[in-house]
């Protein structure tokens, strides 16, 4: 008899609010967010703590997850500020959520 046939586990992807996604692109930026946190292996404490590091800012777990659930739109300083703490260039990060 051959090998049983297995379900591949289903990717969980975050619940997007549509009223924020207006395009695409942020609906790509904010899979593209969770999946460089994770692959860092980085909470989302972890993440806003980088950020505030880095910037002297003073980002909360709780806005990231707001981030990540679509609540919210990342946008300026904070945008700008997720290559440097996730250590990814900004072209790199602008081509993965354009689909490149």
């Amino acid at each position: 008899m051959g090998t049983p046939h297995r379900t591949p586990r289903r990717l969980r992807l975050p619940r997007l609010q549509p009223h924020l996604l207006a395009t695409s692109q942020q609906a790509r930026l904010i899979i593209v967010l969770r999946a460089l946190r994770t692959a860092h292996g980085w909470s989302q404490a972890r993440l806003a703590d980088e950020i505030n590091t880095h910037h002297g800012t003073t980002l909360t777990r709780e806005y990231v997850a707001r981030w990540e659930r679509g609540k919210v739109a990342q946008r300026g300083f904070y945008l700008a500020a997720l290559p440097g703490a996730l250590d990814v260039p900004l072209l790199s990060l602008q081509g993965r959520c354009r689909g490149g």
